[in-house]
């Protein structure tokens, strides 16, 4: 039998969302399936206006060794980067940034 840690109930009181502990535990782990010694590094890039620009930058990104994923989203400006938890991969992105002349803003940092 299963705990329930979480229940919402609208203004007319009908239920909306009941979960179990275990259910919980297993949705946050899929969630942030990472490997231990990775890195997930947030950016802010200014200056980004063409789709083609942005799929140029992800591009060049990834092609960077210890990247494993980079995700541009144009309309926040935001650039998500996976990859080895490295200094030398952290510089190396923000050197991409500045060769395809976009300035490259640390928002966050995740070490796993």
């Amino acid at each position: 039998m299963y705990k329930v840690i979480e229940k919402t109930r609208t203004q007319t009181g009908r239920l909306i969302v009941e979960r179990p502990k275990s259910m919980e535990a297993s949705v946050k782990a899929k969630k942030e399936n990472h490997e231990i010694g990775s890195q997930l590094i947030v950016f802010q890039v200014e200056n980004i206006i063409c789709t083609n620009c942005a799929a140029k930058l992800e591009r060049n990104i990834q092609a960077i060794p210890g990247v494993t994923k980079a995700t541009l989203n144009i309309r926040t400006g935001r650039l998500i980067v996976e990859g080895l938890g490295d200094l030398e991969t952290f510089e190396a992105v923000r050197d991409q940034g500045r060769n395809d002349n976009y300035i490259l803003s640390l928002i966050e940092l995740k070490l796993f």
